[in-house]
């Protein structure tokens, strides 16, 4: 069972199966929770793998000399930096546990 809820306009610019991507919060007491925690650190990773591959997309533009690419390239970088949050949050679990 999956619990959770979908943050609408997280990253307003992903595809489809990104928006779907939901992140819990909180966690559970019952013993669900290494799966839960894998699917959110899953969930958070596959989010930064898109947004880099759009931020190289974006490079690449940038490259051949399309200059609104600069404009597209702002929003891009605030999204990485708040999916590498992401990933950086949902990685603790392993962390406490080997303490």
């Amino acid at each position: 069972m999956q619990t959770g809820k979908i943050k609408h306009g997280f990253h307003p610019r992903f595809s489809k199966e990104i928006e779907r991507a939901y992140v819990c919060h909180g966690a559970p007491s019952h013993y669900g929770l290494k799966n839960e925690a894998r699917q959110r650190f899953d969930n958070a990773y596959l989010l930064w793998k898109t947004v880099s591959a759009r931020y190289e997309h974006e490079m690449q533009l940038i490259v051949t000399g399309d200059k609104s690419a600069h404009t597209r390239l702002v929003p891009l970088l605030r999204d990485m930096a708040q999916a590498r949050r992401e990933i950086l949050i949902t990685s603790q679990p392993w962390f406490d546990a080997k303490h």
